[in-house]
């Protein structure tokens, strides 16, 4: 693993008086620094299978937010399939105006959780879950057919990411 050592001290050089050969940055001097730089990166990038020390580490004690956080909303669009971009968000929304495939979702990482908040548009609509779908037996993972209801799915990808697990599927939310 290499760590990023400056070559030349750019500071120094702002307290050489002016007219100084010195004091003048050449274009070899930021190669070098960029190089040096690209090389760091580089072996930091995929660590640990690159045997490095990776850019940004889990802590080993408990961390807190002070502020606030949101999520992107992702729309999904309807359609006799409706297709997943997991790299978009992990929040999705989803009008279904019929009876549906949910395809599994690409771009899926491992251990991911995925929201979608489902509304209806009336009448009864059944999702058909795509290979990959996993849910507990004997839970519907349908949708209230009355038009306006709202559903939230939550489910979690596998280690690999070739599994979605279901692990919540709230039917029913009417305004409080």
């Amino acid at each position: 693993m290499t760590d990023y050592t400056k070559t030349t001290d750019f500071r120094a050089k702002d307290y050489l008086p002016s007219g100084e050969p010195d004091k003048v940055v050449t274009g070899g001097e930021l190669d070098t620094e960029f190089n040096n730089i690209a090389t760091a990166i580089a072996t930091k990038a995929n660590a640990p299978s690159g045997g490095g020390t990776a850019l940004v580490e889990n802590p080993d004690d408990a961390q807190s937010l002070t502020k606030s956080w949101g999520q992107a909303v992702v729309a999904l669009s309807d359609g006799a399939t409706v297709s997943i971009d997991a790299s978009l968000g992990n929040v999705f929304t989803w009008t279904i105006a019929g009876s549906r495939t949910l395809s599994f979702p690409t771009n899926l990482k491992a251990g991911q959780e995925i929201f979608i908040i489902i509304t209806t548009s009336g009448a009864s609509r059944t999702i058909t879950y795509d290979s990959g779908w996993y849910k507990p037996t004997g839970i519907s993972v349908q949708p209230n057919a009355l038009t306006g209801k709202i559903a939230v799915l939550r489910a979690r990808a596998n280690a690999d990411a070739t599994r979605l697990y279901i692990v919540h599927f709230y039917d029913d939310y009417v305004a409080a």
